[in-house]
C-alpha cells in the first residue's frame, strides 16, 4: 500500500467487520497463530480501532466497511455480501484488488467469506481488474517469502488514480 499511494496511485481498503471478537477461532480451521489468550476479545477489540491511524500513517484515505459483525460473515446471506463487494468494484473501478485466498490465509471462516464474496463480485462484475491474493504462510513455507502484512483486516483493493477523480473523495 505504501509503494501504490507513493506511487501516486488510489488505494481503498474495505474490511468486513472490525475483528472485535479477537483471534478465537473454531478448533476445524485453528492456525497456528491463533492465541486468544494473548489476543481476548475485550484486548483486541480496542485495538482493532487503530485501524484509521495505521490507515492515514501509510495515506490511505478511503476506506469502506459493511459493518458485519466479526464472527458472522459465513451467516451473511452471500447475495447480500456479493451486492456489497460488487457495488464497491463498480464505484472504485479498481484494477488490481487484493483479497484473502480461498484458504482465508489462516483458514478463518471470516476470511473464507470474505475471499467467496469478493470472486463471486468480480465474476459478477465482468472480472475487471487483476484479482490476487497474498499466499498462506502455510503454504509458502520453503518457497520463497509471504507478504502478509495488513492483511488481516479485509479485503484491499488497490486502484490507479483516475483522471479527473480526487483521492479520498
Amino acid at each position: 500500500m505504501v509503494r501504490a499511494r507513493a506511487a501516486g496511485h488510489r488505494v481503498v481498503v474495505a474490511t468486513a467487520s472490525r475483528g472485535e471478537l479477537g483471534t478465537d477461532s473454531p478448533a476445524s480451521t485453528k492456525p497456528a497463530s491463533d492465541d486468544p489468550g494473548s489476543w481476548p476479545p475485550d484486548r483486541l477489540a480496542p485495538a482493532r480501532q487503530e485501524l484509521a491511524p495505521s490507515l492515514a500513517a501509510v495515506d490511505v484515505r478511503e476506506h469502506h466497511w459493511p459493518h458485519h459483525r466479526d464472527g458472522t460473515l459465513p451467516q451473511v446471506p452471500r447475495s447480500v455480501a456479493v451486492d456489497q463487494v460488487a457495488g464497491l468494484l463498480t464505484d472504485i473501478r479498481p484494477d488490481t484488488i487484493v483479497t484473502f485466498g480461498p484458504d482465508g490465509m489462516t483458514g478463518h471462516p471470516d476470511h473464507r467469506a470474505v475471499s467467496r464474496w469478493v470472486r463471486l463480485a468480480w465474476k459478477a462484475t465482468g472480472r475487471r481488474g487483476r484479482l490476487g491474493a497474498p499466499r498462506s504462510p502455510r503454504s509458502s513455507i520453503g518457497a520463497g517469502a509471504a507478504s502478509t502484512a495488513m492483511w488481516d483486516c479485509g479485503s484491499v483493493v488497490p486502484g490507479r488514480r483516475r483522471t479527473g477523480h480526487r483521492s479520498g473523495s
